[in-house]
């Protein structure tokens, strides 16, 4: 954990590696060099404690609720998050945001934290379906949460967002957007079964065609963009012409 140019100035020198800089005499390394590289050095070494925070990083957005009575079932937590979805999708309309991640923490009357965190695919801020993931996600983790005595304290944080852009609807009051639904269907398993449970095949560069296709996590593809006049791209424009699959 050096600098670039620290790193580039002990190279320059002939200090290679680390065992060369640990042979070498402190007190010209810390003329020369600073007194950060020696203390990097202790750190490596064991020499000095380096402090931990436990403390998390404090999420942009966060709506919760302190409870008269604890909450024990499920459901009655998931309503909850329906409630709190509802105060956040003010925030982040304000902002012209949406949410690509999200935590519920559910503090018990013990002291004991229970946190569950879900993905998006793409921003999203529809209470209903921040409920849908969140009923996918404490479905699979049903066993590993104990209630206890109940929670008597409900916080939901957005730990990342990113620019929802609007789309305009036809007449008929459909959205333009097809592959919101996938995109759903998609963040729900993964809320379920993990992010490696979706995957989906992107082009990449290679001049042999059984490597010009690699898959990733479905949230990390690439998203379809539409056009700034709000009008479906002609499909040329959006995928690469078809090529075929062996040759």
């Amino acid at each position: 954990r050096i600098a670039p140019e620290t790193r580039a100035s002990l190279e320059s020198v002939g200090l290679r590696t680390a065992g060369a800089v640990m042979a070498a005499p402190r007190a010209p390394l810390a003329r020369r060099f600073g007194a950060t590289l020696l203390l990097r050095l202790d750190q490596a070494l064991g020499r000095i404690d380096e402090a931990v925070s436990p403390r998390l990083p404090v999420a942009p957005l966060s709506v919760e609720r302190h409870l008269a009575e604890p909450v024990v079932l499920t459901d009655d937590i998931e309503r909850l998050v329906s409630r709190l979805a509802v105060a956040l999708k003010t925030d982040l309309e304000r902002r012209g945001e949406g949410a690509r991640a999200l935590a519920l923490l559910l503090f018990r009357v013990d002291g004991a934290v229970s946190r569950v965190t879900v993905g998006t695919s793409r921003p999203l801020r529809e209470p209903t379906l921040i409920r849908r993931l969140f009923h996918e996600r404490l479905a699979a983790l049903e066993q590993d949460i104990d209630a206890g005595f109940g929670f008597d304290l409900v916080r939901l944080s957005v730990l990342s967002v990113a620019a929802f852009d609007m789309l305009q609807g036809d007449l008929t009051g459909e959205m333009v957007d097809d592959d919101a639904d996938i995109a759903l269907f998609a963040d729900r398993i993964r809320a379920r079964l993990g992010d490696a449970a979706v995957l989906k095949p992107v082009v990449v560069e290679s001049h042999l065609p059984e490597r010009a296709v690699t898959t990733v996590p479905f949230a990390e593809a690439p998203q379809r963009r539409m056009p700034a006049t709000g009008r479906a791209a002609p499909p040329m424009t959006i995928y690469p012409p078809e090529r075929p699959v062996r040759l």
